[in-house]
């Protein structure tokens, strides 16, 4: 026997190894399975969600390799950090093309489970050597990791495995190093899984669509700004002045993201039912709108089922429920349409939060949330912020309107309630304004076309105008005809 061999003595078999001098690390190796983060609900889940990774090997690496007697026993170590071992078994670990006589005959889960302890015997007649370059094989079994919620429930998440080889029976902890005293240490540690999300949610505004919605609130509508202005070539649609597609909710499947099995893609079709579409657009919108998703542009073509949204008595949110499963990658569209009366349309710019429910209801639901399309006036606006109604005898208000832009216009004005922010019915104030041209008119002459308002009432006043340019002055003045308030610009 060369010098270089060392004389083992097996403790629980009482066999003997010859062992080659020089030996180096084992390789670790593995081809990491990604899962979906949608698997594991958050990391405070209570259910212990468990996943079956791809193969991993470990290669021996020491030069003249590791001889084993006859009945001899090696003990081969493998360790999770982002899990625990939920199950192995003998089965589940074979050796590579080389290695004969040699065979996985027992398997034990250690301590915490972070380790399983693998007892490989010659169970031939002769010895036996695992040379350089030879091969233990983990394939792991259905549902074989797990307390892995923590660890898998973010993005790049990463459960990594670590081998050893050892002479003798242990029993490591995951705060203990591995027993490594054959093939000179244990291995480094490679990722055995990952993680990321399996679908991809998206809101997008109508004006960043390929061709992009342009329409607005008119202004030069009969009723000033109760309708849209009627889609021009640019636009996203071809609908009528009552419509506007305000954008899109898309959801995606994402390639080479998998289910537990390791194996299968987590996907739309794969993880939901007919209808598990539901969300809210939030806003301010018109009484009587209607509010649908639709599969095309035009808005025309409602979803299979729950494609209509109810708005709710404060007119502030559209809800919708029971949507048709989404297709991964394939657009629905929010439509709003506005009905035939004079209340003004309101502007701002409405938010969307859609979700996609899995059947599997521990998994995490997939959201899209964003900002849709703003909904602004085609002309110029401003706010008097300060007004005291006519009823208050003596008090007077004065604004002075000045048209900044380059196009005569009508000017309109609308009350907005102090209290809930409605804009009431628009009425023109100053018919054919010219350019560079002014004009007075006193809060009598204001509430003769938009309503008289109560003596306590302190409501706002917007000015519209379809010119790209207006400036208003406020005066109040007292009973005793002293200036009370004076705005050089609103």
């Amino acid at each position: 026997m060369k010098r270089s061999n060392v004389i083992l003595h097996a403790a629980v078999a009482s066999a003997l190894l010859n062992m080659a001098g020089g030996a180096q690390a084992g390789v670790m190796s593995a081809t990491a399975v990604k899962f979906a983060t949608e698997l594991f609900g958050s990391s405070a889940s209570a259910t212990n969600v468990l996943i079956k990774p791809s193969a991993a090997v470990y290669t021996f690496n020491t030069p003249g390799g590791i001889v084993i007697n006859p009945s001899g026993v090696i003990y081969a170590y493998l360790r999770l950090s982002g899990g625990t071992f939920a199950a192995a078994t003998v089965a589940d670990f074979a050796f590579g093309a080389g290695i004969s006589g040699l065979a996985a005959t027992a398997t034990s889960i250690v301590t915490d489970s972070s380790t399983v302890r693998v007892t490989i015997t010659n169970t031939s007649t002769v010895n036996q050597t695992i040379g350089v370059g030879g091969t233990m094989t983990w394939t792991p079994a259905a549902n074989s990791v797990g307390a892995v919620n923590t660890t898998l429930a973010a993005a790049a998440g990463a459960v990594t495995i670590q081998g050893s080889m050892a002479s003798s029976s242990s029993s490591p902890s995951a705060s203990t190093a591995l027993p490594a005293d054959l093939d000179n240490g244990a291995s480094t540690a490679v990722t055995l899984a990952t993680s990321g999300s399996a679908i991809t949610a998206a809101i997008a505004a109508s004006s960043t669509f390929a061709v992009a919605e342009t329409q607005k609130v008119d202004l030069l509508a009969t009723t000033p700004g109760s309708r849209f202005t009627a889609p021009g070539t640019t636009s996203s649609n071809a609908n009528s002045t009552t419509v506007v597609n305000l954008g899109s909710l898309t959801f995606t499947n994402v390639a080479t993201t998998m289910a537990v099995d390791g194996t299968t893609a987590y996907t739309i079709a794969g993880r939901g039912t007919a209808a598990t579409l539901a969300g809210t657009v939030t806003g301010t919108f018109k009484a009587s709108s209607t509010m649908a998703l639709t599969t095309d542009l035009a808005c025309t073509a409602g979803i299979v089922a729950g494609s209509s949204g109810t708005l709710n008595t404060a007119l502030t949110t559209f809800t919708f429920s029971g949507g048709t499963l989404p297709t991964s990658g394939t657009a629905n569209y929010v439509c709003l349409t506005v009905p035939a009366t004079t209340a003004q349309i309101p502007l701002g710019t409405p938010t969307a939060s859609f979700t996609f429910t899995k059947t599997t209801t521990t998994d995490a639901a997939t959201t899209a949330a964003g900002s849709l399309y703003t909904l602004a006036y085609n002309g110029s606006q401003v706010d008097v912020r300060n007004y005291v109604p006519a009823a208050n005898t003596g008090w007077s208000t004065i604004l002075r309107i000045i048209n900044t832009g380059t196009v005569t216009a009508n000017v309109s004005g609308a009350f907005i309630n102090e209290t809930t922010g409605v804009v009431g019915t628009s009425g023109t104030l100053v018919s054919n304004l010219v350019s560079g041209g002014a004009a007075t008119i006193t809060s009598s002459a204001i509430e003769g076309v938009l309503g008289a308002q109560a003596v306590g009432a302190r409501p706002r006043v917007r000015l519209t105008a379809p010119t790209n340019g207006m400036d208003v002055q406020t005066y109040v003045f007292t009973p005793s005809g002293q200036f009370s308030i004076i705005h050089g610009k609103e």
